[in-house]
């Protein structure tokens, strides 16, 4: 070695560069570096140190060098973690790193009760770039004289392993995040055991979450997380962040996402700019940040400069309804009369007042037909702190009010004419009606007397007359927004009126174009000029150049020559724009103690077109199931009387209501415009008179208290009900006596029924005859259709059975007083027969004597026996004897007749 150094090495002059130094310099520097290594306890790994990543030939190599190390252990970084980052920088490797410290605390992002000292942790005070491959992350086995057992990021051996984070040394983290108040580092207490905190924002237990979630080591670029605590700030981690997304700090989607980062929001930077300011100190740590000067989402005022107050619409209602379910707020909540102001910016008034014009009542929403957004484009950028962001040749028209559609403005003298000039108002409008000029015209803006379209006549005009960015010069030809206001308008057509034009919280260029006509025949005014000034508006031209003195609506234009007329009669076929109208409803809404049988009568009336019939419908549906609907078409039913203007109708219903119940009526018919507009139905309801009555049970067969009543028979009776009538689903009648219960409902075979709800004629069968000699108990159980149901139970009814004795047989063979009969003979009687229909023949008793008439000392009894009309003696009789029988039958309820007349027979010698 000292000879390669001396060859090597040797200079111009012949001398080593090093020759002072000797061999006994080389071999101290050799033992100074060994002497290092040994301290540091070297333990290589297999492969080398992090498996050879960087190509050194030799693996010490690629941290440490012995001639141009830049700090202590000879390493080739001027600090530890500084060389750590030259490989884990998030370029070179998967992994990435930064100082675990807390050095930028210019950032109040901590907001807990404690303020840190300063501190920095090298990385090798957790990590051991020496050690074998068998550990996550290469974590030495101790730490801060803890040991740690980590080899896994969550569950068992991880960042908490069990949730008990004062007695688990082996949890990394804890080993310097100890619950202790002397700690090292910040207590992991705040996650109280396991669960994070502040509670109750993201309770739960968080073994199965890995720490660096929340806790970033990776260098982003933010103040707030490249030390690895957590951030609040949009786009981060933490509270607000990526993860958790509670309820109660949540992520900044929704609410925050629109005031913090969507493109159509305010774009917020601050969240002092709502809440009360968080530092280090203050914390909060219970959940919530309460908003500026400590106030309560009900009781904030921050809300009311951006969203509007005081106007039609309560604007800061909607926004802290739709606070914490995240969706976006309407644009009434800004636009109408109220003090919304964003960026310095006031919100034109597209609501009105509400009652005589605004978008609602006079504008394009006024039938619920066309929102917002089908005119706009709700996600493009709003707020831009420029109150007329249109300038006339610099910006797009389109984009500066965010149109779903182009409009061709300005409109230059040289433009071509034809529909693309107006695409959002084409698709709805009729661009052949606009600009027609062949009678019959198709427009209401028409001079009949010089045979002129009007809208025509002023859209091809070739010369510049209008202002269209307002900025008091001329730029542009008329186009449609010259004149009208989709947004609303006091008078007809959405005229350009001045209110929603008007300076806000002013009516400084009322009435701007108070636009009139004159009746064809030339005699009725509807106008004149001094009625027709503008408020100021921007300059159309001619003499008048806008001001409020001589600029007189179309006189702006025309030059100044008195009054400017025009005649034609109004086609109504264009102008209704207003559905029919009901009145005079019986019964009146919310009424009580309706008839179930009457009828309902009201008036349709439109003073336009008049009322289509064809289109009539009417639905009835009540709160106990009724439901029934007609049409113009069920003439027995719906009739009516006038003209198209005002029909008087009269509807019979074909069902009755049924008592108690609240009837809800809808009538739904269109008017005879060409573009009908759908009368929109009004609140009608009404309830029907009560029914406090059961229903009745009459005719009763057999009677109550009746007797001797067949075991086979037949019950009838009469269930009624004058009022809402029987529920027949409802029946339910049973039979008790001792040793029998039988019970039957509405859909047994035994059961049927003829009639109507309002009395139904019942009758049943049971399929078990009654017991003999029984009261029998029956209890019929039924209730009405009314919306609350009255019960019958009629328990009252009783009645006892009989069996009648089958009748008395006769003696047929042997014939009476026959002689010579065998000793052994068969004796026969007359055919079963009883005065109970259904009764059968079950059993019969045959007797033989000696004694006429006396069978008390019988030769021969066969007892109840099943031979019914025949039967052999069972002895032998004796010979040349003269014998006397009789024989008795037994029906099938066991009733014995009685016995037949008695005959005599003589057996053979």
């Amino acid at each position: 070695m000292s000879q390669a150094f001396e060859s090597g090495c040797d200079d111009e002059r012949g001398k080593s560069p090093i020759g002072w130094y000797s061999g006994k310099t080389i071999i101290l520097v050799a033992v100074v570096l060994l002497a290092v290594l040994a301290l540091t306890q070297v333990v290589v790994a297999d492969g080398g140190p992090h498996d050879n990543l960087l190509p050194q030939a030799d693996s010490c190599a690629g941290c440490h060098r012995a001639h141009s190390a830049e700090s202590g252990s000879v390493l080739q970084a001027n600090s530890g973690n500084a060389l750590c980052l030259t490989c884990h920088d998030g370029a070179g490797s998967t992994k990435t790193a930064s100082t675990h410290a807390n050095s930028n605390l210019e950032s109040p992002l901590l907001h807990f009760s404690r303020v840190e000292e300063l501190f920095s942790l090298d990385c090798v005070t957790c990590h051991n770039p020496h050690a074998p491959q068998d550990n996550n992350s290469l974590i030495r086995d101790t730490v801060n004289e803890s040991d740690v057992v980590f080899t896994a990021r969550t569950g068992l051996n991880s960042f908490d392993e069990d949730g008990d984070d004062t007695s688990d040394s082996d949890d990394i983290c804890v080993t310097c995040h100890i619950n202790s108040l002397n700690n090292q580092g910040y207590p992991m207490a705040i996650h109280d055991g396991g669960n994070h905190a502040p509670s109750p924002a993201y309770s739960g237990d968080l073994r199965d979450v890995d720490c660096i979630i929340c806790h970033p080591h990776d260098p982003d670029g933010d103040s707030s997380s490249e030390d690895g605590f957590m951030t609040c700030a949009y786009g981060g981690f933490g509270c607000h962040g990526l993860f958790p997304n509670g309820s109660v700090a949540p992520n900044r989607n929704g609410a925050h996402e629109a005031h913090y980062n969507a493109v159509y929001g305010p774009h917020l930077t601050n969240c002092d700019d709502c809440h009360i300011s968080v530092t280090v100190n203050d914390g909060h740590n219970d959940g919530t940040i309460m908003f500026a000067g400590n106030q309560t989402l009900a009781t904030t005022t921050v809300c009311d400069p951006c969203h509007s107050q005081g106007g039609v619409y309560d604007g800061v209602a909607e926004a802290k309804s739709e606070w914490l379910l995240g969706t976006r707020v309407s644009c009434k909540g800004c636009h109408d009369a109220g003090t919304s102001i964003i960026l310095g910016v006031a919100a034109p008034n597209v609501v009105g007042d509400g009652t005589t014009y605004g978008y609602y009542v006079s504008g394009h929403g006024m039938r619920d037909s066309v929102e917002c957004s089908d005119c706009h484009d709700e996600d493009t950028v709003h707020l831009d702190g420029n109150s007329r962001t249109y300038v006339a040749g610099s910006t797009s028209y389109q984009s500066s009010y965010r149109l779903d559609y182009s409009m061709t403005i300005p409109l230059s003298v040289g433009d071509l004419f034809g529909e693309d000039k107006f695409e959002l108002c084409f698709q709805c409008h009729y661009y052949d009606a606009i600009f027609d000029n062949f009678s019959p015209y198709q427009t209401n803006f028409r001079d009949e007397n010089d045979a002129t379209n009007s809208h025509r006549q002023h859209l091809i005009a070739g010369a510049a007359k209008w202002d269209s960015d307002w900025d008091m010069t001329i730029d542009s030809r008329i186009s449609c927004t010259a004149c009208h206001n989709v947004h609303g308008s006091p008078v007809p057509r959405g005229i350009r009126h001045g209110e929603l034009i008007s300076t806000p919280g002013t009516t400084d260029k009322v009435p701007a174009l108070d636009f009139r006509w004159y009746e064809s025949n030339g005699s009725t005014i509807t106008t004149v000029l001094s009625e027709s000034r503008y408020g100021d508006m921007p300059p159309l031209g001619g003499m008048g150049m806008g001001s409020i003195a001589d600029s007189k609506v179309c006189n702006g234009c025309h030059g100044g020559m008195g009054e400017i007329t025009y005649y034609r009669v109004p086609i109504l076929g264009l102008t209704d724009l207003e559905p029919p109208e009901m009145s005079n409803q019986s019964p009146v809404d919310t009424g009580i103690d309706v008839l179930v049988d009457g009828n309902l009568t009201f008036t349709l009336s439109d003073s336009e077109m008049g009322v289509d019939w064809t289109t009539f419908q009417i639905q009835l549906s009540g709160n106990g199931g009724y439901a029934q609907s007609y049409t113009d078409d069920d003439t027995g039913i719906v009739t009516k009387t006038g003209t198209a203007a005002s029909y008087d109708v009269t509807v019979n219903p074909g069902v009755d209501f049924r008592y108690g119940e609240t009837i809800t009526v809808t009538v739904d018919v269109d008017d005879l415009a060409p573009v009908p507009n759908s009368m929109v139905p009004p609140a009608w309801s009404f309830t029907t008179e009560e029914d406090t009555t059961a229903p009745d049970i009459s005719d009763l067969d057999p009677l109550n208290g009746a007797f001797d009543v067949p075991l086979d028979g037949n019950l009838t009776f009469t269930l009624s009900d004058g009022e809402s009538g029987v529920d027949w689903d409802t029946f339910y009648i049973e039979f008790n006596a001792p040793g029998y219960n039988q019970s039957y409902n509405e859909s047994s075979s035994e059961v049927e029924k003829t009639g109507n709800p309002a009395s139904y004629d019942v009758t049943v069968n049971p399929s078990v005859d009654f017991p003999n000699g029984e009261t029998v108990a029956v209890t019929v159980t039924v209730d009405d259709r009314a919306v609350t149901p009255n019960n019958l139970t009629y328990d009252s009814w009783s009645f006892s059975t009989v069996n009648n004795a089958p009748d008395t047989p006769s003696n047929t063979l042997p014939s009476n007083g026959a002689t010579g009969v065998s000793v052994t003979p068969t004796l026969e009687s007359s055919a079963f027969s009883d005065p109970d229909s259904g009764d059968t023949h079950e059993g019969s008793q045959w007797q033989i004597t000696v004694d006429q008439g006396n069978y008390t000392s019988s030769v021969y009894d066969s007892g109840f026996t099943i031979d019914l009309t025949s039967h052999n003696v069972a002895i032998s009789l004796g010979n040349s004897t003269t014998y006397y029988w009789h024989v008795r039958h037994q029906d099938d309820h066991e009733k014995w007749s009685a016995y037949s007349t008695e005959t005599s027979f003589t057996t053979s010698p």
